[in-house]
């Protein structure tokens, strides 16, 4: 995979937040390909961050923010 942060969330923990979210809807592959960049940049849209399809520390943290949906 690409565009995750190495040891931070395993690739199948973000798309299944992102599947709950509704911003997901492939398989829960394992694998940060385009589809698992596109929920990403949909989630730091909806979440009013940097888009950039990439799970890196700035929306891994967003999701303990107030009023933000549960952690992955």
């Amino acid at each position: 995979g690409f565009n995750a942060i190495p040891n931070k969330r395993k690739t199948s923990d973000i798309q299944t937040f992102l599947k709950g979210q509704g911003l997901y809807d492939l398989e829960i592959d394992d694998d940060y390909g385009p589809g698992t960049s596109t929920g990403t940049a949909r989630f730091q849209e909806k979440r009013k961050i940097e888009v950039d399809g990439i799970w890196g520390p700035v929306t891994d943290a967003e999701p303990t923010k107030p009023g933000a949906p549960k952690p992955p």
